[in-house]
């Protein structure tokens, strides 16, 4: 009896996916596109607060746009997101609306390049339900509205690779392949750990045995992807060499910037198992897809090559670094949901050919959509509790000043059009006090921004002196305690007196 209900019930899941599956063969990119933007504008809705790099981007392009006279710079910032927020500020735009917007456009971007490069691949049927799985995947989800650089450099890592999954195998198609490395330049200067896509690219030019490319052809393909590449980064090398005179010191300082203030953040080897994996479970499937992949020694298929190397690689990377944080593998989404529903078609179709499956293929549908959206509430799990961002925003406008800001959190320079100092940590916070307090029209602090690890007995002992002097020598005009964090806002006496006296 219940073995006859079961079938039922089968049955009906099997007639309801093949409905589903005919409207989306005839509008495939509209409802893609539907869905995902739904998904993004409800999360939007909730109005999450902004992340502390989100305030340094949008202050790194007031920078970079009024040659330092507003904003803030951090060296081991990528500049091309700032750049575009700062181009936007610089024509009118507030870029905390235009950031968001832009996240929203260049998501749906990703997504609907997650499906071109799936169906060019494998099929569209693949390419569909990868581009729904990047669109509901927590941690790619959690990007959108926060203007952070893994959007961006999401769209123009797949840029590159679908212009090479495109690329007709015989045509030599020179100017496709210049265009390739340009854009994975691009993507580099998005976010410098995109450089791995390079190697990637040329690893799978080269091991390509799917076409009857010469060793010749290969070597030409491959100089002209370096080539683009280089025609950008040699002049941002440049660059760095004419003003911090040495070409890799933004490269360098992010080096070092990974390895401070690790007990912050995670680590060990199994942390991206558990959150970043566990958080989208149908992405164990790589392994499956990678298993195969070997086996069958499909390693000679470049195209699929590009997106397991890629992958491969990122996650390598990442484990060698000492901080550890989910977003760090958000760019490899788009291509672990390819791989990952190229692995759920096989099995399915694998069970509908038997005449006694282990699993129902619906069955085996409706787990992977479980498994799927179980976990999508996580994306929503932000605490917007002690966000004061709106506060300070009113303080720093009915207290505008000529002069600089002197702040330990970032925010101010998405608030105001000054220049921006950061106390940096505590081995410097003291120090830069001491020699901006005379210069700065207002200083913002947050208790909480000077951080200090729980072993370290000296750090907070500075830390508490300063909070102190800053009090005692200068008159506060804010201050809000949420959660044990206070944010204050202070002006210099001799400001408030001399324009008493005026």
């Amino acid at each position: 009896m219940l073995l006859v209900e079961g079938n039922s019930l089968m049955s009906k899941v099997d007639r309801i996916i093949e409905k589903i599956r005919t409207k989306i063969d005839r509008h495939p990119i509209l409802i893609l596109v539907l869905i995902s933007l739904a998904i993004q504008l409800f999360y939007l809705s909730f109005r999450f607060p902004l992340w502390w790099d989100s305030y340094v981007y949008v202050g790194m392009g007031k920078y970079l746009t009024s040659q330092g006279e507003s904003g803030l710079f951090e060296l081991f910032r990528p500049p091309l997101l700032p750049l575009m927020l700062g181009w936007l500020w610089r024509i009118g735009f507030d870029p905390l609306v235009a950031g968001p917007i832009l996240d929203v456009i260049f998501s749906l971007m990703v997504v609907l390049l997650t499906w071109a490069i799936g169906k060019r691949i494998f099929n569209e049927t693949i390419g569909f339900y990868a581009g729904l799985l990047v669109s509901f995947n927590p941690i790619f989800l959690m990007h959108t509205g926060l203007i952070l650089t893994e959007p961006l450099a999401m769209v123009l890592m797949l840029t590159a690779i679908y212009l090479l999954v495109t690329a007709k195998k015989e045509d030599k198609q020179y100017g496709r392949f210049l265009l390739v490395g340009i854009i994975t330049a691009l993507s580099f200067l998005a976010k410098f750990p995109q450089g791995i896509l390079l190697p990637a690219i040329i690893l799978s030019l080269f091991i390509d045995r799917e076409s009857e490319k010469t060793i010749m052809l290969k070597v030409k393909q491959c100089s002209l992807v370096m080539s683009g590449f280089l025609l950008l980064i040699i002049p941002y090398l440049w660059m760095n060499y004419i003003y911090f005179n040495d070409p890799l010191a933004p490269l360098k300082s992010g080096s070092w910037i990974v390895t401070t203030a690790t007990w912050l953040y995670g680590s060990g080897i199994t942390y991206y198992i558990s959150h970043f994996f566990l958080l989208s479970p149908v992405f164990f499937l790589f392994f499956a897809y990678l298993w195969n992949f070997v086996r069958e020694k499909k390693y000679g298929d470049g195209r699929s090559s590009l997106l397991v190397l890629f992958t491969l690689l990122m996650i390598t990377y990442f484990l060698t670094v000492p901080r550890k944080e989910p977003r760090y593998l958000v760019t490899i989404v788009p291509a672990l949901a390819i791989l990952s529903i190229a692995v759920v078609e096989k099995w399915y179709h694998s069970l509908r050919r038997m005449e006694k499956p282990t699993l129902y293929p619906s069955a085996l549908i409706v787990l992977c959509v479980m498994m799927t959206l179980i976990f999508v509430p996580q994306a929503f799990s932000l605490d917007s509790s002690t966000d004061v961002s709106d506060d300070l925003r009113k303080v720093l406008v009915n207290h505008p000043t000529s002069t600089l800001i002197l702040t330990n959190e970032p925010s101010p320079a998405s608030f105001t059009d000054n220049s921006i100092v950061l106390f940096g940590g505590m081995d410097t916070a003291t120090a830069a006090y001491e020699w901006y307090k005379n210069d700065s029209g207002l200083i913002v602090v947050n208790n909480c921004s000077f951080i200090c690890s729980l072993e370290d007995e000296r750090c907070s002992e500075q830390k508490e002196n300063l909070l102190e002097k800053i009090s005692q020598e200068n008159k506060q005009i804010f201050h809000k305690t949420v959660k044990g964090c206070t944010t204050a806002v202070y002006e210099q006496f001799q400001i408030n007196q001399s324009s008493q006296e005026e």
